[in-house]
């Protein structure tokens, strides 16, 4: 995805507070990292731990119904592959969460009468419904007979918004959406298209090969936590170079803390986006923030002056800049941009004005 896109797919997501978009490899492990960060922003919003636990289970459920109920489709049906994508969303003070993953066309009959029985029954009966699987058929090795989805319900108090879409003859993809929203404030158009909304994060998604995708306000926290969540998937991944993993892990930390310590606050966030993904075989990281107008002339110049230097040039620069302490300035080639010009082929980088005083800054590195 390149700069000028990675600007517009943020204005895509501009009303939401909080934007992770994941598709790749799904494991359980990966619930435990998601939930700490939806604590971290829900924590913004509300001091409630009852909603706490509700998203987290929710979130929960909604990864696990991609790990547990997703249907691996194979090259040999289409030629190629897809993977689920998980969408944890905060729109005000709504709370939304989507999945997408494969469903073999036959079972599709099977589960959208559930999901119709589900929607057409109130909160008594949805526990009763509960109550009444959990003693016929207890628990499968799926995941028992439709209990995520039932509980799925009884948390949010909202119906579940679902749709299929036909790959081919033997597959579909199954989008599941599902939204809590406590104090009912927010505008329900504003979800009116929402799986519409998650279709087309999905296109782009696939089409670009980005597994990875925040939006939000870069706090120190949120950055430690998105890092071991790639950290992890770095792990899982196999590289045919392992040189490529960490120079990898250097340049996104360098470039995720460049936004937690340096982007221009609107309404007190350090607000921005950040995709990673692969494209060409190459990986491609791309990040986006706002930036204050008169710091714009610097920050040119100092890229211009590090992307038309050597590497030995490079090298230099850097153990001097360690040997006299000037790590951390932003208007003088910080040590971090230092870092990831001498590990990369040239930083590239785009500047949208927003108005007189911000503009928007999006950076992207081909490894």
């Amino acid at each position: 995805m390149d700069t000028q896109s990675i600007f517009e797919f943020f204005n895509k997501l501009k009303d939401d507070s909080l934007s992770f978009l994941y598709h790749g490899f799904m494991s359980d492990e990966f619930t435990d990292k998601i939930i700490s960060l939806s604590e971290k922003n829900i924590e913004k919003i509300s001091d409630s731990k009852s909603i706490k636990h509700k998203v987290a289970f929710l979130i929960a459920e909604s990864f696990q119904n991609i790990v547990r109920h997703g249907d691996t489709l194979n090259k040999e049906d289409t030629g190629y592959t897809k993977s689920g994508i998980f969408v944890f969303r905060i729109l005000e003070d709504a709370y939304v969460i989507s999945s997408v993953n494969l469903m073999i066309n036959n079972n599709i009959e099977n589960v959208e009468k559930k999901l119709l029985q589900i929607n057409s029954l109130d909160k008594e009966q949805l526990k009763a419904l509960y109550q009444e699987v959990m003693e016929n058929t207890g628990m499968s090795e799926k995941g028992g007979a439709g209990l995520g989805l039932i509980e799925m319900a009884r948390k949010t108090g909202n119906k579940l918004e679902y749709e299929f879409e036909k790959v081919n003859e033997k597959y579909s993809n199954f989008y599941l959406q599902m939204k809590l929203d406590p104090k009912s404030t927010i505008d329900d158009n504003t979800l009116k298209h929402s799986i519409s909304s998650i279709k087309e994060f999905y296109r782009i998604m696939d089409q670009n090969n980005t597994y990875l995708t925040y939006k939000g306000d870069f706090t120190q926290e949120n950055v430690l936590i998105l890092l071991k969540i790639i950290e992890r998937n770095l792990q899982i991944n196999k590289f045919e170079h392992e040189s490529i993993k960490s120079l990898i892990y250097i340049i996104l930390t360098e470039l995720l803390q460049n936004i937690s310590k340096h982007a221009f606050s609107v309404a007190s966030n350090k607000e921005g986006i950040f995709q990673i993904g692969k494209y060409i075989n190459k990986y491609v990281l791309s990040t986006g923030n706002f930036i204050e107008n008169i710091n714009i002339r610097a920050f040119k110049d100092n890229l211009h002056f590090l992307n038309n230097m050597n590497k030995e040039e490079l090298n230099k620069l850097y153990f001097d800049k360690i040997k006299n302490g000037d790590i951390d300035d932003f208007g003088n080639a910080s040590l971090g941009f230092v870092e990831i010009a001498k590990e990369c082929d040239g930083i590239n980088y785009n500047i949208t004005e927003i108005n007189d005083f911000y503009s928007f800054l999006t950076i992207s590195i081909n490894l």
